[in-house]
């Protein structure tokens, strides 16, 4: 018997890499974020499939207090990700905003079978840019169970 197991090896491995990735994010310097242009972007990974999200519709909103205004509604790539900025440059303004991806919509499209009704139909996030002059990713990693977001850049 082997004294490690491979796929548990693998597995960490995986792990840590993820772990690595997202710290790599987060770790970046204000100095860093202040050479680079302005943004908020976004992209969608469906971790039930364990592929990109491609076509998954996703709106954007600017919230003032209890009102929404819809600013862009837009659709993911091949690579689950949104080829244009959601907001860049002076379109980018501290303020509140929310992100909706429609999750049920996608996985329909799929032919993924889901309960009656759905346990996730959308899935809104709703963010804070409380800086204009920094970069803000705001990735979606979901399933027909459940979802994970965090602030990158």
């Amino acid at each position: 018997m082997p004294l490690i197991d491979t796929d548990r090896r693998t597995v960490v491995a995986a792990g840590a890499l993820v772990a690595g990735a997202l710290l790599a994010t987060a770790g970046r310097s204000a100095h860093a974020q202040a050479a680079l242009p302005p943004k908020l972007s976004t992209h969608a990974l469906d971790t039930y499939s364990g592929k990109q999200a491609a076509g998954i519709r996703i709106d954007l909103y600017q919230i003032d207090g209890e009102q929404r205004k819809l600013l862009k509604s837009v659709r993911a790539n091949e690579e689950g990700r949104v080829t244009e900025n959601l907001l860049e440059g002076p379109t980018l303004k501290v303020a509140r905003y929310e992100l909706v991806f429609y999750v049920a919509e996608y996985y329909k499209r799929m032919g993924v079978p889901q309960s009656n009704p759905e346990f996730l139909d959308v899935v809104p996030l709703r963010i804070a840019i409380w800086d204009d002059k920094q970069r803000y990713h705001v990735p979606l990693y979901f399933s027909p169970w459940g979802y994970m977001t965090y602030r990158g850049s």
